[in-house]
């Protein structure tokens, strides 16, 4: 049986802005799946809290803040108010955005 030869491959080393701009293609790429995956986590939250609303008979009002700050009151020992829910309009649909 005759033997059988391998080559051993040997990486050529990368030049130091080619190593660099893999690092950043890498970095942008999980930026992008961080940001989709809160995009969808948030939708879903968005979602379950109108769902709760509806069975709690609360008012759910979209609410742009980069027009006017939600009318609720934020301070210690404040009673949250429960009949009116104001979910925040989500950012890249906000009129202020630009």
């Amino acid at each position: 049986m005759a033997k059988r030869v391998t080559k051993k491959v040997v990486a050529k080393p990368k030049d130091p802005l080619e190593r660099i701009a893999d690092s950043l293609h890498s970095i942008d790429m999980t930026l992008a799946h961080i940001a989709h995956s809160h995009g969808s986590l948030s939708s879903h939250t968005a979602r379950a809290l109108e769902i709760f609303a509806k069975k709690a008979s609360t008012n759910v009002i979209w609410w742009d803040p980069t027009i006017e700050d939600t009318p609720v009151k934020y301070e210690h020992g404040a009673k949250v108010q429960t009949e009116t829910m104001y979910m925040l309009i989500p950012q890249h649909l906000r009129k202020g955005n630009g």
